[in-house]
């Protein structure tokens, strides 16, 4: 796995909310991350990494398009796309919430269609330049 340039690795800050909402063969779990470095690192998404016998292995991405504006909130559109096929159709929306002291750091709650069984994750932020080292914390999905 190639290192990026990106300053921190994110952070898992919240627990897991299960969703009971089937989508074509996963649960959507909702996840809370803090991301540093967000606009001076050009994230362009986060990687779910699952927890097996050997490690932790990719389970999915999800792929950052673009920040837009409603009003007051600024909301970053996304979609899902499994370790092995194609992105989504579906785009989701989630609200960017700035640190009041560093704007580069957002607080972004976003919806994760895990399709793999349940387990132990561990998450990581990406761009161009490669892949931020994994959260020490792992959430249970």
């Amino acid at each position: 796995m190639r290192r990026s340039t990106l300053g921190a690795a994110v952070l898992v800050v919240v627990g897991l909310i299960s969703l009971a909402v089937p989508l074509s063969g996963c649960e959507v779990v909702r996840v809370s991350v803090i991301i540093p470095d967000f606009d001076s690192g050009r994230v362009q998404g986060v990687t779910f990494w699952r927890h097996e016998s050997g490690g932790y292995v990719e389970d999915g991405r999800l792929l950052f398009e673009a920040v837009e504006y409603r009003g007051a909130d600024e909301l970053i559109r996304y979609r899902f796309r499994p370790c092995h096929g194609e992105p989504s159709r579906i785009a989701y929306r989630a609200r960017l919430e700035r640190s009041v002291t560093d704007p580069d750091v957002v607080l972004i709650e976003l919806l994760y269609p895990r399709r793999s069984r349940p387990g132990v994750f561990r998450i990581s932020a990406f761009n161009s330049g490669g892949e931020s080292p994994m959260t020490e914390a792992s959430v249970n999905l």
